[in-house]
């Protein structure tokens, strides 16, 4: 695996509406990654204005539907072959409830109930976001992986 950091899309590209209130700082380094999938939108999207367009409908759903400050997630992946800025390294998200401040909430766009993201967009968070979190000491060495399943009702 790569050591250096892959490209994240910063929140200027996709065109993100700015974050309500003031975002809490997280304490890092954290110890857990919590894995999502979107569900809606259900389809992965596979360019990059697919994937924007995706990331805006997320976050005016959590903002307008859910009342959240911002998109929940920390980081976004899409099966265009980028990581989109969510939240970010620095800032609590509303991932994993009761859980928000001891992990980085990723997500990747589609529904993934039935199957997995195909390898070349699991290998992004694997071999490329997870080992740049640990080698720029954001995220403890001997971190947890979870999926968000498995710490409660999705």
């Amino acid at each position: 695996p790569s050591t250096a950091c892959p490209p994240i899309v910063p929140r200027c590209m996709w065109g993100a509406r700015p974050y309500r209130g003031t975002p809490r700082l997280l304490t890092l380094p954290l110890g857990s990654i919590y894995i999502h999938h979107t569900f809606i939108p259900s389809t992965p999207c596979r360019t990059f204005s697919a994937c924007s367009r995706a990331m805006r409908a997320m976050q005016r759903f959590h903002q307008d539907v859910r009342g959240w400050d911002d998109i929940g997630y920390s980081f976004v992946v899409g099966s265009d072959g980028f990581i989109y800025q969510g939240r970010g390294w620095t800032w609590v998200g509303a991932h994993t409830r009761g859980y928000n401040s001891r992990g980085y909430g990723v997500g990747y766009v589609g529904d993934f109930s039935a199957t997995p993201p195909d390898e070349d967009t699991m290998a992004l968070v694997r071999d490329e976001l997870l080992p740049c979190a640990v080698n720029t000491g954001r995220l403890q060495p001997n971190y947890t992986l979870r999926g968000h399943r498995q710490m409660g009702d999705t």
